[in-house]
């Protein structure tokens, strides 16, 4: 009777297995693209547990770092809005190392605090403005997205990967190909997507009974391959940029990561590599909010905090009523008018 069941089984298997296989390499692509589509309107709690496993010189930094953040993402907007803590290897807070972060892209402008602050309550020293027509908008916000401690491997994007998703790297391989057979991932049964790019060679594992969801992917960089727009170089012998996704959640019937893990491995020629990880839990997860009763995309900075403008570096701004101002203050006005009486006594002194 056992083995009766297990042949069953089998059989049943090899039908789902054939059956899945119905689909062709584009329309699982396309299914997994599909499946990262909650992103383009959503509120999330990240929280990030950063460590680093082992380094070339042996000599492990001593500093272990924890990133809590909310992302928030709607339209052509988006924003990380939280902090950095450090840790020294005995668990203690290390004050020095640990600041709050705000990164919003909203209104045609970029606004951030400098990571230096002060004081008990973490006062940022200045603001800065970029707006979008500034090449450094995009570059910067192409970082963000793909920053490992601000949740970028949850959608697929590394930095070194520039603005590249692992859906986009995949459908950038015009000879993307598909394992004939399903591999099967923390039980459950996937599609491996296979594609070599300028980026490396990427491969994901895609589950169907998860929403299409790439349940594991993974970038192999060889020397010659790209890490950010240069060839990664002769100095690396590879590597190695792995992300799994171990839990999911239902979110008004869509599902949407839970925990997760991303490991970045660095083999450098000769000897020695670098391992880091990167452990995400997911939380709070709203799907199209209302982002006006969120009091989204906002700067949250005290009065009177310095703003930089990168379009006007020699102008001093400070931050009033919820925007940048000109400083002017008495001293600006009595440098103005000395300015004037010595124009003045010159022009006199001329005629």
């Amino acid at each position: 009777m056992v083995k009766k069941y297990c042949i069953s089984i089998s059989i049943l298997l090899l039908v789902i297995v054939s059956a899945a296989n119905a689909l062709t390499v584009s329309q699982v692509l396309e299914k997994y693209k599909e499946s990262l589509n909650w992103q383009q309107s959503v509120t999330m709690q990240i929280d990030v547990n950063t460590e680093i496993l082992e380094w070339p010189d042996a000599n492990i930094p001593d500093i272990h770092a924890k990133f809590q953040c909310v992302y928030r993402r709607g339209g052509n907007s988006c924003e990380w809005v939280g902090k950095i803590l450090a840790f020294d290897t005995n668990g203690r807070l290390m004050d020095d190392s640990s600041f709050n972060i705000q990164d919003i892209f909203a209104n045609g402008q970029y606004f951030t605090i400098s990571p230096t602050q002060r004081g008990p309550n973490k006062i940022p020293r200045y603001a800065m403005i970029t707006r979008d027509s500034d090449p450094y908008y995009q570059q910067r916000l192409e970082e963000l997205r793909g920053d490992s401690k601000r949740g970028g491997p949850l959608f697929g994007m590394i930095s070194v990967n520039n603005r590249y998703s692992i859906a986009d790297l995949l459908g950038s391989d015009t000879n993307m190909s598909m394992r004939p057979d399903m591999e099967l991932v923390r039980g459950n049964l996937c599609y491996v997507l296979d594609g070599v790019t300028k980026y490396g060679h990427v491969t994901a594992w895609i589950a169907p009974d998860k929403a299409y969801n790439a349940l594991k992917w993974s970038v192999e960089k060889e020397p010659n391959d790209l890490v950010y727009d240069k060839p990664a170089g002769a100095s690396v012998e590879t590597g190695i940029y792995e992300f799994d996704l171990f839990d999911f959640q239902e979110v008004n019937g869509v599902i949407v990561p839970k925990n997760a893990c991303y490991t970045s491995t660095i083999k450098l020629s000769g000897s020695g590599k670098s391992v880091a990880r990167d452990i995400y839990q997911i939380s709070q997860v709203s799907l199209n909010p209302d982002f006006k009763a969120l009091n989204a995309f906002k700067p949250n900075v005290p009065e009177g905090t310095r703003v930089k403008l990168l379009e006007a570096p020699g102008v001093r701004y400070v931050w009033q009523n919820n925007r940048a101002v000109i400083d002017v203050n008495e001293a600006t006005f009595e440098k103005i008018d000395e300015t004037i009486d010595k124009f003045k006594q010159q022009q006199d002194a001329n005629q």
